[in-house]
């Protein structure tokens, strides 16, 4: 069978879904940490009765960053950047650094969002927060390229260009498709090679990525117990 991809937050692979735009439509869900705006969404664009979940990996998100900030911005004398890590969320309270952003609406973002809200920092308060890459690999070749010194996102990404990761959350990632279609060809053999030993071998080599139980299904009320 042939794949055609498209990158999109999870939002509008999900909308795509429902209109019948794709058979299978990306998505994530933290584990232990419920993401309001995430949880409203699924609620609204997951009917059980349509949609049914099949199971892929969980992966590492977290902060990823260069190992020598004495190489950041002039503005700061040795001694400053020496003192800077990033070791929890609560470090970004830290100042003295610049930030890249995930772009508005993608499950990163809001991922990050909600961990800053739940530390009871204002996006405000994060030096280039308004700075925005559309990719887990653009924010990581935009901080190896010196523009910026951290930012949020998997540690897969981090490791392809040389970064520092500090793990913060495990997620899982997760495709839904029609029930009506669970049985076609396609689907099927979707579903088979996300079983298959040999790629999930494969998989399990990306830094912070671990299939667990994929290609496994699940009615779409398992997000919300």
């Amino acid at each position: 069978y042939q794949v055609e991809i498209h990158y999109h937050a999870p939002q509008h692979a999900l909308i795509a879904l429902n209109e019948g735009r794709c058979r299978i439509a990306g998505f994530h869900q933290p584990i232990g940490l419920e993401v309001d705006v995430q949880r409203r969404r699924y609620q609204e664009l997951l009917d059980p009765k349509r949609f049914g979940i099949i199971r892929f990996i969980r992966r590492q998100q977290g902060l990823m960053y260069k190992e020598e900030l004495k190489e950041k911005s002039k503005d700061l004398n040795q001694d400053q950047a020496a003192n800077i890590h990033f070791n929890t969320i609560n470090d970004l309270r830290q100042g003295n650094y610049r930030f890249i952003n995930r772009q508005q609406g993608s499950g990163t973002r809001e991922l990050f969002e909600q961990l800053l809200y739940n530390e009871g920092i204002s996006p405000r308060d994060i030096p280039g927060i308004e700075n925005q890459e559309l990719t887990h690999s653009a924010v990581a070749a935009y901080i190896a390229s010196g523009m910026a010194d951290v930012g949020f996102g998997v540690e897969a990404a981090a490791k392809r260009f040389g970064l520092a990761f500090t793990p913060i959350i495990e997620e899982y990632y997760l495709w839904a498709y029609p029930l009506e279609a669970e049985q076609d060809e396609d689907i099927q053999a979707f579903i088979a090679t996300l079983s298959n030993p040999e790629y999930q071998a494969q998989i399990n080599q990306l830094p912070g990525y671990q299939c667990e139980q994929s290609g496994t299904t699940l009615s779409t009320n398992w997000l919300f117990h």
